[in-house]
């Protein structure tokens, strides 16, 4: 279905979910190959009983390290299913907390697309779903923003719009993470243009680097938590 890409691991690469009609896959780059981590990571165990379409890796509880939200729904016959959120503990195992996080997830639905944005600006990351016949669905993310964030939204000056296929890292301490400005994600959708990161209790990012489409690098450093941050690329 529709594959999504992302730092699991935090170890500068990125890993793929990919999920399908059987036990979705989570193949993590170990540098010169993919290592399919989807027994290890419990993915499998969720996710092997229903028909997953739009899958998202995402930071709901500002951690620093990629959740996973899948929509479902049956391919060929339309019966409904309930969605998943799974929990990232840090070292790859995805927890199910489906159950104790909103009545939603007790519902079934023929779920398509799905994509995440900070819609209340409020600094964690809300979910919109699309199901198949019936209503477009909001979740509003209550609680996630208990621990810090940054938001980034790299532009160009002229013309001035959003810079596809930048990408941004982002360095609180010993832990790294990286994402790249294209928003086109998941199964026909797409997300918030401003990156989003998780940066637990830190309150200052240590480094921001952007490395703009024509390979030019630009830095930020000591930068305040919990603020949506535009950075037009600076002109040589």
């Amino acid at each position: 279905m529709g594959p999504f890409a992302g730092d699991i691991d935090r170890n500068g690469l990125l890993d793929m979910y990919i999920p399908d009609m059987g036990y979705s896959s989570i193949l993590v780059n170990q540098g010169e190959f993919f290592e399919d981590q989807t027994t290890r990571s419990r993915v499998a165990v969720t996710c092997g009983q229903y028909t997953g379409w739009g899958g998202l890796l995402f930071d709901y509880d500002n951690d620093g390290y990629l959740d996973l939200f899948v929509s479902n729904g049956n391919a060929h016959h339309e019966y409904t299913e309930e969605d998943v959120l799974m929990r990232n503990d840090g070292i790859g195992i995805y927890i199910d907390v489906s159950a104790e996080s909103g009545k939603y997830f007790e519902t079934k639905h023929v779920g398509r697309g799905s994509t995440f944005g900070d819609y209340d600006n409020d600094g964690d990351l809300d979910l919109v779903v699309v199901n198949l016949n019936d209503q477009a669905v909001l979740l509003r993310n209550d609680g996630g923003n208990r621990r810090n964030w940054i938001m980034i939204r790299p532009r160009f000056a002229n013309p001035p719009q959003d810079a596809i296929g930048a990408r941004v890292t982002v360095m609180t301490g010993s832990l790294r993470q990286v994402q790249d400005l294209v928003p086109v994600r998941g199964y026909l959708s797409q997300i918030d243009p401003r990156l989003h990161f998780g940066i637990g209790d830190a309150e200052v990012v240590d480094t921001i680097e952007i490395r703009w489409p024509d390979r030019t690098v630009q830095r930020l450093r000591k930068v305040a938590a919990n603020q949506i941050l535009t950075v037009v690329q600076e002109t040589q």
